[in-house]
């Protein structure tokens, strides 16, 4: 199985009237394919997170670089890839009937 994640959003919140960042949206997306990769993935799963602020500060008092470590260190933590992991290898492996199997005889036809 081929995997590939991508931030779909990192997004600060402010209150309505307010400019400080109290919050942040956090939304990771996982493409998937069961065999070689193509232009379209066979499977996609989203997990998304609001993390509040312990402390709220204006936006430009966080760098890329905070950014991108507390972002990285929620879906570490979280367990993100391996939730969506989960998720994508039940759409590429999903449930399936018995073959063969009879309701009516409550047994699998010879």
């Amino acid at each position: 199985m081929i995997q590939e994640y991508k931030w779909v959003s990192r997004e600060p919140m402010c209150e309505h009237s307010a400019t400080d960042v109290c919050q942040w949206v956090l939304t990771l997306r996982c493409f998937a394919w069961s065999g070689e990769k193509t232009d379209e993935p066979e499977a996609v799963a989203f997990v998304t997170e609001t993390v509040p602020c312990s402390v709220c500060k204006g936006i430009e008092g966080y760098t890329v670089e905070q950014i991108e470590t507390f972002s990285e260190a929620i879906r570490r933590v979280r367990k993100w890839d391996k939730i969506l992991t989960d998720d994508i290898t039940k759409q590429l492996q999903p449930k399936v009937t018995i073959p063969g199997w009879n309701n009516e005889t409550l047994q699998i036809d010879s």
